[in-house]
């Protein structure tokens, strides 16, 4: 199926052809990857990329497309209800792939940024004895309409929705939480939308907001999941940072990992998000230690990203160096470490997006060249 690998942990690395290139590397992105590696799935999705970022008759479609993500919270009921299917039916593909909940039996979830409710609608269709809490940042703060219990009273009663700021506190602990068997990250909104050689020059993450929640989302997902149990996250660009090294970081703590890209058009094929489920998390003593060593890291960069106190003057945005206690970004580049193994995690994600791309700028006219 497009977009989908099933990997134990990285142990022995695969071989891959590359080609070495001079000069300091930055970060990771397609153009590193590609001089070390030459990946026909990356190079294909590179080129289509830059013909949509050049082609002046689609900016308006894309700036659109922004301003929706910008204005999430206040879209029509409509556009509201559109989005909680899309989520729903991504959980429910990612549930037949993955295998991310048991058959049978008491099963706890928590959703991070549950947003209108589509990640809980379908485990609890999928899961009768499933019982859900779900994470949101308050009203003023929130992303989208909560549709869940609206749209299906019956499964809302196994379903408790908190309003809270994860950033508030380190580790922050409710009445409700405790350690869940399956943790789902519903998708930090990292902007990061720039021309990708503008990318190239970028020394960090401009969006400050957005990277402080990414990593506070991180800190409970670990904090939370029980050993043993499942993450689900969902990322962006998975050949740039912070990607590379939250995958890695997931990959490192856990048993099996599954990276799948929907290649339906609701899922939103064209653009670079995927997911990522991490089964067995800290379920030896090796990963557990692993895992609570990245935690205090994580939690060290939060408090740095958020500024000291409540200043928030000094509050600022992933750097390229900040996930370097994980993996440096020269071991994820390195032909000989990890990147035959991103490579490989990364080829069915990219492949997909660039057929989603392609189709969508054959549709609009654009003249796509060769292959």
């Amino acid at each position: 199926m497009p977009g989908l690998l099933i990997q134990t942990p990285v142990t022995e690395q695969s071989t891959c052809a590359h080609q070495e290139c001079g000069g300091d590397i930055l970060k990771p992105s397609a153009r590193t990857i590609l001089e070390r590696c030459d990946v026909q799935e990356l190079r294909e999705l590179e080129r289509l990329r830059r013909l949509g970022w050049n082609e002046a008759a689609l900016q308006s479609y894309y700036d659109e497309r922004r301003r929706n993500a910008d204005e999430h919270g206040r879209l029509a009921f409509e556009t509201q209800r559109y989005y909680y299917n899309a989520v729903a039916q991504s959980m429910h593909e990612l549930i037949a792939i993955a295998g991310v909940i048991p058959k049978s039996g008491i099963y706890d979830f928590l959703v991070i940024n549950c947003l209108q409710g589509g990640h809980g609608s379908a485990i609890l269709q999928s899961a009768p004895r499933a019982f859900g809490v779900g994470i949101d940042p308050p009203s003023e703060h929130a992303e989208g309409t909560f549709l869940l219990d609206k749209l299906d009273k019956k499964l809302s009663r196994r379903y408790m929705r908190i309003e809270c700021d994860l950033g508030t506190d380190e580790h922050p602990l409710f009445p409700h939480i405790h350690n869940f068997d399956l943790v789902i990250l519903g998708g930090n909104r990292l902007r990061v939308h720039l021309h990708p050689d503008e990318k190239e020059t970028m020394l960090s993450i401009p969006d400050v907001l957005g990277s402080a929640r990414l990593i506070g989302d991180f800190i409970a997902a670990l904090a939370f999941v029980q050993a043993g149990g499942t993450i689900v996250a969902r990322l962006s660009h998975l050949e740039e940072f912070p990607s590379t090294h939250l995958l890695y970081l997931l990959d490192a703590i856990s048993d099996t990992i599954v990276v799948h890209k929907p290649a339906f058009r609701g899922s939103g094929a064209t653009r670079p998000w995927f997911h990522v489920v991490a089964k067995g998390v800290a379920a030896t003593d090796e990963h557990a230690l692993l895992k609570e060593r990245y935690l205090a890291g994580l939690r060290g960069l939060w408090a740095d990203l958020r500024g000291e106190g409540t200043n928030a003057s000094t509050a600022r945005g992933l750097r390229f160096d900040d996930l370097d206690f994980v993996v440096s970004t020269t071991d994820i580049l390195d032909p000989k470490g990890y990147l035959p193994r991103l490579v490989e995690l990364g080829r069915g994600v990219w492949k997909t997006q660039a057929q989603a791309i392609s189709d969508f700028l054959a549709k609009k006219g654009v003249r796509l060249g060769d292959v």
